[in-house]
């Protein structure tokens, strides 16, 4: 962080920007590491795509969700995660409910021998929007990012589960997480 601090846009460690990527100091974005938030190259690249945008305009109109900044860890099944965990509800207060559907009862997961793991939605009970999600087994990296639009565009439950998900694909299995909210 050298010479940024000089710059007064420097807060614990980091540099402090809004959605726009924008700093508290007109004319000067940042975006990527130096953020503190999410050290991960999709995350840098949109940032990065952002501040460009809004550079360009030469006002800020786009922004960056980073609450739908999907995490994988690329294991043997792969784990994935978006938006609020339960914790992260709990301690925002927010009333929430989850619901969960077991690889081993879909389809392609079953076809392809790897049944191992789950998909698991975190929905605000209130709205029933999709505010987070878990996936743990085959394509969790793919999967995951079905859950991160749900996120980023406020979806309910409801506009997953009513989804016509293509048959037999790994996908079927956010569907089926949905329906069991849904009914």
């Amino acid at each position: 962080m050298e010479g940024l601090d000089r710059l007064g846009i420097v807060e614990k460690g980091h540099v402090e920007v809004a959605s726009t990527m924008k700093t508290r100091v007109p004319n000067i974005y940042a975006a990527g590491d130096v953020l503190g938030k999410y050290m991960l190259y999709h995350a840098a690249v949109k940032e990065s795509v952002v501040a460009a945008w809004n550079i360009l305009h030469g006002k800020p109109i786009y922004e960056v969700n980073f609450n739908s900044i999907p995490m994988t860890i690329f294991t043997e099944p792969e784990a994935a995660m978006v938006g609020l965990s339960e914790d992260a509800a709990k301690a925002r207060g927010i009333n929430y409910v989850t619901v969960s559907y077991p690889l081993e009862d879909d389809a392609y997961a079953q076809i392809m021998g790897v049944r191992e793991g789950w998909v698991k939605l975190i929905i605000e009970k209130e709205s029933q929007r999709v505010i987070g999600g878990v996936v743990y087994g085959e394509a969790a990296s793919m999967i995951i990012n079905e859950i991160a639009l749900a996120v980023a565009v406020n979806a309910r439950v409801k506009d997953i589960a009513l989804l016509a998900h293509q048959h037999p694909t790994i996908f079927e299995s956010i569907d089926r997480a949905a329906i069991r909210f849904s009914l």
